[in-house]
Formats: C-alpha cells, structure tokens, sequence
C-alpha cells in the first residue's frame, strides 16, 4: 500500500487551511482509496479525530523522519506556505522538509502553492534550489507562477485552483451543522463579514465599521461576523463589533469547514478580507466582496473575473461603501455570473490532485 504524507499548515485552528486539507483527504480517499493518508499536524490528535487519517507531530522530528522513511509521497497541499513575511523560521522548516523527503528517496509534490512574497535574495536562492529538486510543481495563481519563474524556477510550474473547489457538500450534514445553519433568528438580510487584523493598517477596521454602519442604515441588514483564525481573527472581530450600531451577530464556536460553509451558505452578501472566506462563499454562489491584504486575494478574485474593493492599507470609505451598494442592487446577476466560472473552476480542480498524484503512480519524473 502506497502511502502519502500531507504537509501544510494543519492544526493550528485555522480554518482557511483546515478547508483545504479536507478537500484533498475527501479527495483522495475518494479517488485513491487504496492509499495511506498520513497528515503533519501541530494538533495531531484532534487531526485525527476530525478526519479519520494517521496524523503525527510535526514538530517531533524523530516522527517526521520515520514517516518520511515509510511513505512514498510528500504532498504539500494549498496555503502561502513558502514565503518569509510572517518568519524565516517556517520557511525554513517547509524547504527543510521538501530537502529531507528527497534525501530519503521520497516523491514530492507541491499542489496549488500560493508563492511569497520572499523578500530575501538568500531565502529566494535557497527556494529556487530546493524547488528545482521537486517531482511536480502547481501554484494557484497566476502572480505565483510568474513569480516563481523570475526568480528561476526552472521545473514546469502548472497552474491550479485552490483544493478547497474539491470539497464536497454532498455528504450527509452533522446536526451541529443544522444547528449552524439554522441559527439565524434575524428576520433581516444577513451580510456576512470576515476580518483579520493586518499590522501596515491598524485604522481599517474604523473605517470599515464607517461603512457597514451606513450599509445598516440604508438597507436595515443583520450583520454577521465570521472569525476564521482564532484567536486572532476573534479579537478582530470583537474590535469591529464594538463599533457597529445596528444589529449584528459574531458567531464564536469553532466550526469544521463544511459548517462554516452551510453557515456562509445562508448569506446575501459576504465582505471578506480572508481568502477562505471568500472561497466558501464563491462556492456557495454567495455575492461577495474582496478586500485584499495580499496578492493571495487578488490572484484568486482575479479567477472569478473580479477585482478587490480596495487593499486594506488604504481603504477608501466612499468608494467601499459604492461597491456594496452595487453589487447588493445586482446581486441575482452576480449570483448567475459567479455559478458559471465556480463550475468552471471545479471542473479543474476535480483535475489537479490527480496530476499532482501521477509521479506516485508513475514513479517519479
């Protein structure tokens, strides 16, 4: 039995990545149900738990090291993993951990990276390096690609759409999932709305609580707030409920990707600084609105055919505030518009874990 050991950044309550690490386990035990799924987890119990797969520590690098030696496949699936803003450290470890599953004859295969920023010529020399040693490369950007190949990526870079298109919906809904998804007791539309804090614009959450405070005034909506990083992303959104006036309702379990789904699902509207969150809405065909802190959530909008509402850093009220109005006047337009080009992406996702499977099938390239 071959065996595939799933690398990203799994376990740290952050629902975004949980997404697309069930995708790619649905995914694969669905298309590949021969196959040993073993995931790295910085919580590898509850991994366990919540998926039904092998999981170890991956900051126990003696369990790392006697997986690597058993598995045949390193799979590092979805999310900005390679990049240097947040720390070299974890730069280090995932480049660290590509160089040891090709010392240790493993296959390896990166599936639908978002690339950088990697701000340091070292750190970009040492990336271009590891990454040319690597069996399959996808990114799920444009920006990514074009990047990789500036810097001297010299592998084919193909080009994917995020694994979170692969999640299915279809199963049978847990009743905590009802629960979610029922639990609007609001009589009001419901605008859904998904913050983070980002440190180069710590007065956006004021000026985006200036917009939503007119929003409610003119259109009488339910605000709902929808943390998708806890604990960080759960201060920011008490921050910006302390500044709202009308009705709102910020939403504080921890909830699985197909619930913070359904919950999604029952929206008229979604803003979204969090990439995630506007994926899950897109897949839901909920009208939605980018507000864009990274390339990340450029390259993705620019998928769907649109363009961010503004970058957070420097957020423009009037021109915010137009946009919503805009797109909640034309929002069964936008419905129809964003049901074709979500089909569309799907088709191709339901593609790319396959091609990023084939070198364990066919050996290696």
């Amino acid at each position: 039995m071959k065996e595939v050991v799933l690398l990203g950044y799994y376990g740290f309550d952050n629902l975004g990545d949980e997404a697309i690490l069930a995708a790619i386990i649905s995914s694969l035990q669905h298309s590949y149900p021969n196959l040993k799924i073993t995931v790295l987890s910085a919580t590898p119990k509850k991994t366990k738990q919540t998926y039904g797969v092998r999981a170890v520590d991956r900051f126990s690098f003696k369990q790392v090291i006697k997986t690597f030696r058993k598995a045949d496949l390193l799979l590092l699936g979805g999310g900005s993993l390679l990049q240097d803003v947040t720390s070299w450290r974890s730069l280090y470890y995932y480049l660290g951990l590509i160089y040891l599953a090709k010392k240790l004859d493993m296959l390896v295969s990166l599936y639908a990276q978002g690339m950088g920023p990697v701000n340091f010529s070292f750190n970009r020399a040492l990336l271009v390096k590891i990454l040319n040693q690597v069996d399959w490369l996808s990114v799920r950007d444009v920006d990514s690609q074009q990047l990789l190949t500036n810097w001297g990526v010299t592998k084919q870079i193909e080009l994917s759409v995020d694994p979170t298109f692969n999640l299915d919906f279809t199963k049978p809904k847990e009743d905590k999932e009802l629960e979610v998804a029922s639990g609007f007791s609001s009589s009001n539309s419901l605008l859904g709305v998904a913050v983070r804090y980002w440190s180069a614009a710590p007065d956006y959450l004021e000026k985006l609580a200036v917009v939503l405070n007119r929003i409610q005034s003119q259109l009488g909506v339910t605000i709902c707030l929808l943390p998708f990083k806890k604990p960080e992303d759960l201060e920011a959104s008490y921050e910006l409920e302390s500044k709202l006036q009308g009705d709102s309702r910020l939403f504080t379990g921890s909830y699985a990707p197909r619930q913070m789904a359904a919950l999604i699902g029952e929206l008229d509207l979604l803003i979204g600084v969090r990439l995630h969150a506007l994926i899950l809405a897109a897949l839901q065909e909920v009208p939605l609105l980018g507000l864009s802190y990274d390339p990340k959530v450029d390259g993705f909008l620019a998928r769907l055919n649109l363009k961010a509402a503004g970058r957070v850093e420097n957020l423009e009220v009037d021109g915010l505030h137009k946009r919503i109005l805009k797109i909640w006047q034309q929002r069964a337009e936008f419905k129809r518009n964003l049901a074709v080009r979500v089909k569309e992406l799907q088709k191709e996702a339901s593609q790319d874990l396959d091609r990023a499977l084939e070198v364990l099938f066919a050996g290696g390239s």
